[in-house]
């Protein structure tokens, strides 16, 4: 470093070179001033962008705060509707088990379940087209409950023991070389086994031999017309004059106005209904009177 002494002493003796010394000096610190203020301003600029990148991150944090909540919401909400849906199948299964009118099923749920058909053995207990009817509606109103060949198969097959499942065993296994591709192609099968070629022809001969004896119910006697008239595929314009042919000769006289009016079978089995009502509320009184009649001893003669 320069003294005051040799400062003074240059000053006076090359005042030329101290000056090119001074402006060498001042412009060496002008150039370390504007370094630094680089080299500060590239500081700040870095501390800057700090902060925007801690800035951006509160901000995604505070997203995906808010993003958790909304999860944790819609969470609580499909709990919810869990828990509803199950109560709601709870209260159908005790409605169903209790013969009340179970509540209606929400818009989005599945049909209500309803009663499994009994199992199939050898096709007469249950009757096998009693059976078929059974599992044909089961599959039709909780067609959503199975919704896949294989869950039609497998339900079909659960209601099969016995005899008929031994008939399907053998199309079920995994190697088998004809399987079965659905329920229909299931219950086909069965019906070639259980299904009465005959039926329509058994029934025919059936509704021929069919006539109300005196000791007949008429109600058992009608109910039995009406399952054979419909088996035998009887027309039904003619079931009105097929009813009177098969009553009892009693009844046709009582009924004969009925039968020849232009009434409906519906109207004429009602009116012969009602008579064999009358028939049985005067037989009872009869009867009755009968019953509490004053006795008379006969076996004394008059004097």
């Amino acid at each position: 470093m320069m003294t005051l002494e040799e400062f003074l002493q240059y000053a006076s003796e090359e005042p030329e070179w101290l000056y090119e010394k001074l402006q060498a000096t001042h412009q060496q610190y002008d150039d370390s001033l504007d370094d630094y203020k680089a080299r500060l301003a590239e500081e700040e600029l870095r501390g800057q962008v700090k902060d925007g990148d801690i800035a951006l991150l509160r901000r995604e944090t505070e997203e995906m705060k808010g993003q958790l909540q909304d999860i944790k919401k819609q969470l609580t909400d499909v709990t919810a509707e869990r828990d509803a849906f199950g109560s709601q199948i709870a209260r159908l299964v005790m409605d169903s088990a209790s013969g009340r009118q179970a509540s209606p099923m929400p818009i989005n749920s599945k049909s209500t379940k309803i009663p499994d058909p009994p199992m199939l053995t050898d096709g007469k207990e249950p009757r096998f087209e009693d059976w078929l009817l059974l599992m044909s509606q089961k599959l039709a109103a909780n067609a959503d409950h199975f919704d896949t060949s294989q869950l039609r198969i497998a339900y079909v097959a659960s209601r099969c023991d016995g005899k008929a499942r031994k008939h399907i065993t053998p199309r079920m296994r995994d190697d088998a070389l004809n399987p079965y591709t659905d329920s229909k192609n299931m219950l086909n099968h069965l019906k070639t086994i259980y299904d009465d070629p005959n039926r329509v022809t058994t029934a025919k001969h059936q509704f021929r031999q069919l006539y109300m004896k005196n000791s007949d119910k008429f109600h058992d006697f009608f109910s039995e017309f009406l399952y054979l008239a419909a088996e035998a595929g009887i027309a039904e314009d003619d079931w009105k004059d097929e009813l009177y042919t098969k009553l009892t000769t009693k009844l046709q006289e009582l009924c004969i106005s009925s039968s020849i009016s232009d009434g409906t079978f519906q109207e004429f089995s009602s009116a012969a209904s009602q008579t064999v009502g009358r028939l049985e509320v005067t037989k009872h009184w009869i009867q009755k009177n009968q019953m509490f009649a004053p006795y008379k001893d006969t076996s004394k003669g008059s004097s």
